[in-house]
């Protein structure tokens, strides 16, 4: 019917997908129903905001769809430099907090 193949078009033409929830932080759920997910195309980019684990469910399933992805390590280190900056007026060691960051997420996700 119309209503379907509206819904069906109105997917294929979204060009990224983000996750701005906790779902597949701490578990195996998709943020999204598969109904939606199937609609995926490699062409799309997908962001998923949680930075532990650094391989969500959601990237997984982005991942085998052939999508660009990126999960939330970069957001994380980026928001606290400007927090830093913000309270003592001073610059972040960025790569220094990046190795450090990465270190202590593969440590927790053992």
């Amino acid at each position: 019917d119309l209503h379907t193949a509206y819904r069906r078009q109105r997917h294929m033409c979204i060009r990224d997908r983000i996750n701005a929830t906790n779902q597949g932080m701490d578990d195996q759920q998709l943020p999204l129903p598969l109904v939606v997910l199937q609609h995926l195309r490699p062409q799309q980019f997908v962001y998923d905001l949680i930075y532990q684990p650094l391989m969500t469910p959601f990237l997984l399933y982005a991942q085998r769809v052939g999508c660009q992805f990126c999960n939330g390590t970069g957001m994380l280190l980026w928001q606290g430099a400007l927090a830093f900056k913000f309270w003592t007026g001073q610059s972040m060691p960025i790569d220094l907090v990046r190795k450090s960051l990465a270190t202590e997420i593969r440590r927790r996700t053992k």
